[in-house]
Parts: structure tokens; C-alpha cells; sequence
């Protein structure tokens, strides 16, 4: 019963969506062609302010949150404090061309937490495949 509402009140208040930056969407996070989690990005169009999620297909890591601002083609994610249920402080750069789909993520700093340990080391770049 509680999923039913849960629906109902879902359905009563969904809004529908659009892509408004041009990179919004969800992409595979892959390195040597072996897929290690996924990322959603979405962008305001108007201030350029990235929000990205990073999921991790192990159901026991559940995801991180991260912002940035996206000048050019080039935006630095930083892990928001406080909301994520990963405790990994993380910074990546992402490389964006809008001649190509695919950007490139770029590890540029990441302290392990007291539960959650940095599975890269700084400098290493992974491929984002777009999915949707």
C-alpha cells in the first residue's frame, strides 16, 4: 500500500524535464573499455552551474553528488559536502567538445573517507560514454 502512494504522489507532482545545457544527460564512466559506474550531469543554462551524480553499479556504494561551473569547455567538479552517502572527497575535471559526445574526466585530486576509499589515483582520465 505505502508504494502505491508513493506512486500516486509521485505521478501528482512530476513535472516533465528538458535537457536545458548542452551536455545534460547520463553517461557510462569507462576506462580501458570496462565500465566502472555511471554520471548524470545537468547544467543551468543561463549560469553554466553543473550538478553531477556519480552512481556506482555495486549496490554497496551508492552514489556521490558534485558541482562545478562549466567555463568554456571545462568545468571542475568538487564533491558537495555533507550530501553525499560516500564519505570520498573528490575533484575531477571534465573535458567537454561539442563536436563530440564523449567527454574525457580527469581525476585531479581524492582523500579517502573514514568508510569510502578513492578507487583512482590522481591523474588518471576516464571516458564518458553518453547513454541518454
Amino acid at each position: 500500500m505505502k508504494k502505491l502512494y508513493l506512486f500516486v504522489l509521485f505521478y501528482l507532482f512530476s513535472v516533465p524535464s528538458q535537457a536545458s545545457g548542452p551536455f545534460d544527460g547520463i553517461y557510462m564512466i569507462s576506462a580501458n573499455d570496462f565500465t566502472i559506474g555511471y554520471i548524470t550531469l545537468r547544467e543551468d543554462a543561463n549560469t553554466h552551474q553543473m550538478i553531477a551524480v556519480i552512481l556506482d553499479p555495486d549496490p554497496n556504494i551508492t552514489w556521490t553528488a558534485l558541482s562545478a561551473r562549466r567555463v568554456g569547455n571545462t568545468a571542475i567538479f568538487a564533491t558537495i559536502t555533507g550530501a553525499n552517502t560516500m564519505d570520498v572527497d573528490l575533484t575531477i575535471r571534465i573535458n567537454f567538445d561539442s563536436n563530440n559526445p564523449n567527454p574525457t574526466a580527469t581525476i585531479i585530486s581524492c582523500r579517502d573517507g573514514a568508510t569510502y576509499s578513492c578507487i583512482f589515483p590522481v591523474g588518471v582520465t576516464l571516458n564518458l560514454i553518453k547513454t541518454f
